[in-house]
């Protein structure tokens, strides 16, 4: 406008304003928007509390009168309800029995149960450089997904004085067999004469076990495959390892002719001919094979167990899964399933696993499963207390550190911790040469471990070392293991849907004082894929959970810092992130409160002076603490009182409400409502607010966001009629969500 300078009229900011709006308009480019969130009712529990001695004799009953029955039981009773004690009830009544745990560290636990009840039960043996004096051998084979016993042990000098495999027979000849969940898939002749299978936690896995391989993954076992059949060609082929490897070739390149051609996100079925008669020992063939191979050209295991799989027609289903991933890139894995087999005319299956589903297990088995548990629920004697708080995979250690140190700060007087998280927070915060957590901290910590680690599931002493567990993330599993896990389950149109949104959850709950509230995740907005997302992530959680053994009188309280809904109550408290040097000052802050409070004044604040004095505050130079004392006031840990004077602000939700409304200049409602804060950042706040007005029950939710500077502008609207507003200066405000108006 300035540029063409019309005839008529002079040139005024307003048509300068529209001009640049209309051209802004032109040019714009229209972006998609985030999905409106999916909002979820509350997980509440069914039926009516029981007690635990009550449920426990209905277990004992449950198990007695199944006793020379076959067919599959499902036991889903919470973690520390009795169900393991009353299946090694069951156990003594069968001369015969196979008892399955996720690792060896359970087995060998589960095994000294068993003993001390009376039962004559023994375990396979894990295989390490004690037992096994071919031990860089047996672990190239088991490392290619090979069983040892068929590949390294046929021809070992060392068979006859091994340790190994004299375990073994011990094990195989016992009355009462203990094994992990490995022992039972590798091989399901394991179960072969027993008349009682146990399978203590993840069962689904057990009986429809499946695999996940990369595309390079199958690239390098093609690679492998031609260049061994090469070489049995050119030599004297006499145990028929050529036809093998050709086979192994077709199935490769069929794999990879359908990865080729399949561009779009979605699942690709992979047919494979009925392959000819291949040799019985077509794993020690192989394994011979790769002896003369380069071990730097190992092949993954995954990819040559699907592929021997592939070859022998051995297998459910066979599919390429593309999807996209959160960056744009399309990412491809084959998946390959089978059924573990089953004689359930002649052997009893009793199932434990608080977070078992019936549907699941009989699409997984196609045998009718009968639900054990008992009706109504259990009452806690212990709290389970969830901080709505994202943790991911991908977060940093450090960071993860200080969210530990600040939930620590709300429970000083807990002073032995159990820890369970990701594998890369754990690690890094645990590693002896890492400075991630401070000696003091690290000293509470008696026991951690990280996700499908194994103790997480199935160990039962958590609460005898630990006062207090907390659990720090979300396993949440990628796109392809969602799509696999609707594969297993029977949903294949879910599992076609190529690009499922991915976007806000919004979950009803309650606070720790019984009020209602919503809380905010992260999941998938269609309702199948969300289902099963969800099944992954709570079974984790709530096995995780289960460790502190709340339901008993010696059990433990557990802390839960996760945007996951799981049923448990929400602290509404902010998590201050603490970093060392923040920890350290509020530590001596919280002493210097000590002596102020006892003292004649009993004064609630404490001083510079009195800090700078302190012990641990020696060596420091008083910048560096002034400088640390401002980051705590700027991050809410402390309030600044006076001149040189600070108090600690261990605040309830109550008190969170009253600072906002000093901050922000909310106008007193008519009638005084309960506040409950539900979640909260240093700028954000989501309140809710019940009360009643005219006669008239109300509840009101509100997302408050205020700066810091708008907080002198506060002033009332004599007009207003909103249960609760704010008004502030136009200048000052960034964006204002008040009350809204329902009179």
């Amino acid at each position: 406008i300035l540029q063409t300078k019309p005839q008529s009229g002079r040139i005024t900011e307003a048509k300068v304003g529209e001009a640049f709006v209309t051209s802004l308009i032109e040019d714009a480019e229209a972006f998609a928007g985030s999905p409106a969130p999916i909002k979820e009712k509350a997980i509440k529990t069914s039926g009516e509390a029981r007690d635990l001695e009550e449920w426990r004799d209905e277990i004992e009953q449950s198990r007695m009168s199944a006793a020379f029955t076959t067919g599959i039981q499902l036991d889903r009773s919470p973690t520390g309800s009795g169900k393991t004690f009353a299946t090694t009830e069951l156990t003594k009544v069968y001369e015969k029995s196979l008892t399955v745990l996720p690792t060896h560290a359970n087995v060998l636990e589960r095994v000294q149960d068993m003993q001390g009840a009376g039962i004559n039960a023994t375990s396979y043996p894990e295989l390490s450089e004690t037992n096994c004096q071919n031990f860089i051998e047996a672990s190239r084979a088991r490392k290619a997904g090979l069983q040892v016993a068929s590949t390294v042990c046929t021809g070992c000098p060392f068979r006859d004085s091994c340790d190994y495999q004299n375990a073994m027979k011990i094990a195989e000849k016992s009355p009462h067999k203990v094994g992990t969940h490995e022992r039972l898939i590798r091989s399901p002749s394991a179960a072969d004469n027993c008349e009682l299978v146990v399978i203590d936690e993840n069962p689904f896995g057990v009986l429809s076990p499946s695999l996940i391989a990369s595309v390079r993954g199958i690239e390098r076992v093609s690679e492998l495959a031609h260049r061994i059949r090469t070489r049995s060609l050119q030599n004297e082929d006499k145990d028929g390892g050529a036809v093998f490897f050709d086979l192994m070739v077709q199935a490769c390149d069929e794999m990879l002719s359908v990865c080729a051609e399949s561009n779009e996100a979605g699942r690709y079925e992979i047919h494979m001919p009925t392959p000819p008669d291949i040799p019985s020992n077509y794993q020690r063939i192989l394994w011979r094979a790769l002896q003369r191979n380069d071990p730097r050209y190992d092949p993954r295991s995954e990819a040559l167990q699907m592929v021997m799989r592939a070859v022998r027609h051995d297998f459910l289903r066979l599919e390429l899964l593309v999807d996209n991933s959160k960056s744009g890139q399309q990412e491809k894995t084959f998946f390959c399933s089978w059924k573990t087999p089953t004689d359930t005319e002649k052997k009893l299956y009793q199932l434990l696993d608080a977070t078992g589903n019936i549907d699941q297990l009989h699409s997984a088995t196609g045998e009718d499963v009968v639900d054990c548990t008992p009706q109504g629920h259990l009452k806690r004697k212990h709290p389970i207390t969830q901080f709505p708080e994202p943790i991911t995979c991908g977060m940093k250690p450090n960071t993860v550190a200080r969210i530990l140190r600040g939930v620590l700060e709300k429970y000083p007087e807990k002073k032995r911790i159990g820890l369970i998280g990701h594998q890369g927070h754990i690690k890094h915060m645990m590693s002896e040469s890492s400075r991630i957590l401070d000696d003091e901290t690290r000293k509470k910590i008696k026991k951690y471990c990280y996700y499908w680690q194994g103790p997480e599931r199935a160990s039962n002493d958590w609460h005898k070392e630990c006062d207090v567990l907390i659990v720090l993330g979300t396993s949440r599993p990628p796109t392809s293991t969602v799509r696999q896990h609707l594969l297993l389950t029977g949903n294949e149109e879910a599992a076609s849907n190529g690009s499922p949104v991915w976007g806000e959850i919004q979950w009803e709950s309650q606070t720790t004082e019984g009020v209602a509230c919503m809380s905010k995740g992260y999941g998938y907005h269609d309702p199948d894929w969300r289902e099963a997302h969800q099944a992954i992530c709570r079974t984790q959680l709530l096995q995780s959970i289960g460790r502190a053994r709340s339901l008993l009188e010696e059990g433990i309280p557990c802390i839960l810092v996760a945007d996951e809904p799981v049923g448990a109550d929400i602290d509404t408290r902010p998590i201050y992130r603490l970093s060392q040097a923040i920890q350290k000052l509020v530590d001596v802050i919280r002493e210097c409160l000590l002596s102020a409070i006892s003292n004649p004044n009993n004064e609630k604040w404490t001083s510079t002076h009195s800090i700078l004095a302190h012990p641990d505050m020696a060596g420091l130079a008083r910048s560096s603490v002034m400088k640390q004392l401002k980051y705590a006031v700027d991050d809410g840990i402390l309030r600044k009182v006076g001149r040189g004077r600070y108090e600690l602000l261990n605040k309830t939700a109550e008190q969170i409400v009253l600072d906002i409304e000093y901050k922000a200049g909310l106008i007193k409602p008519l009638e005084e409502p309960k506040h409950t804060v539900s979640t909260s950042t240093e700028d954000t706040v989501h309140i809710t607010a019940s009360g009643t007005t005219e006669g008239q029950e109300y509840t009101e939710n509100c997302k408050m966001e205020f700066p810091v500077e708008a907080t002198k502008q506060g002033k009332s609207d004599p007009k207003s009629t909103n249960k609760q507003a704010a008004i502030w200066d136009e200048k000052s405000i960034r964006q204002l969500n008040p009350w809204r108006d329902t009179s």
